[in-house]
């Protein structure tokens, strides 16, 4: 869905934001979830393309933070990671949700005595 995102859209399109200011009034929080089938997918796109869709998002994610509205970026884990990481699937599944499942409570005590 990217490629073909990337591949039509016009300078219009890739620097639109006011659709996503205006979600982010109505939101209490924003998960947002990471999740790649092909990596490389748009090796073939004009960077300049992507650069400039990445700055309008940076904008609008700014107006999100300064509304002081909650968010999170999770990734999920497919075979197209795990294969970036030289891993077989399970074993990065378990490496991305032991990560996302860490006892914050206890890391912090353990980081006040070890400091």
């Amino acid at each position: 869905m990217n490629y073909i995102y990337y591949k039509e859209a016009g300078e219009d399109q890739l620097n639109e934001v006011e659709h996503l200011k205006m979600l982010y009034q109505y939101v209490d929080a924003m998960i947002r979830i990471k999740s790649e089938e092909h990596l490389s997918e748009l090796t073939s796109i004009d960077s300049t393309k992507i650069q400039k869709r990445l700055v309008a998002y940076s904008v609008s994610f700014g107006y999100l933070r300064a509304q002081g509205k909650r968010w999170v970026l999770v990734q999920y884990p497919t075979p197209a990671y795990a294969t970036e990481a030289g891993l077989s699937l399970e074993e990065y599944e378990n490496f991305v949700f032991g990560a996302m499942n860490i006892d914050y409570s206890t890391l912090r005590q353990d980081m006040k005595t070890n400091v």
